[in-house]
């Protein structure tokens, strides 16, 4: 697991509505954390069924999207955290829900476990799906 004080952040706004806070690993790019902050809008997207996957393979971010700084012993990120925006979205079909990260379609999967991740042929991430959690009442309303 990335060490989140090393952690890289990228802050997408919804063009249309929605946060997502992607977490990166400083040191590889490696993407290990998606948090969806505020609601994002349902779309009607579903992955196309005959994707290419590479499995057991992690999703990497570049890290040059980032500002750096450079010494003359090292370099180091100047800021830690990216605003951009993107078109977000979320859709659930056939035990997915999926979170759209741009309106390109995904040419091929990364799987780790049960989560795959959508990358386009330009190498940009599209979309993060997972199995769809059971949702369970947690009882703070009753008495």
């Amino acid at each position: 697991m990335p060490r989140l004080d090393g952690a890289l952040y990228v802050n997408l706004t919804g063009t249309g509505g929605g946060l997502v806070e992607l977490r990166v690993d400083g040191a590889s790019g490696a993407l290990f954390e998606l948090v969806v902050v505020d609601e994002l809008p349902t779309v009607r997207r579903d992955l196309p069924v005959a994707l290419p996957e590479d499995s057991g393979q992690a999703a990497e971010v570049d890290r040059d999207i980032w500002e750096w700084k450079v010494t003359p012993d090292y370099r180091e990120v100047a800021k830690r955290t990216l605003d951009r925006s993107a078109e977000l979205g979320i859709s659930h079909h056939a035990g997915l829900t999926t979170v759209w990260l741009g309106a390109a379609e995904p040419a091929r999967l990364l799987r780790a476990a049960a989560v795959r991740v959508g990358v386009a042929a330009s190498g940009e991430l599209v979309c993060v799906s997972t199995p769809t959690p059971e949702v369970v009442d947690p009882g703070f309303n009753r008495l």
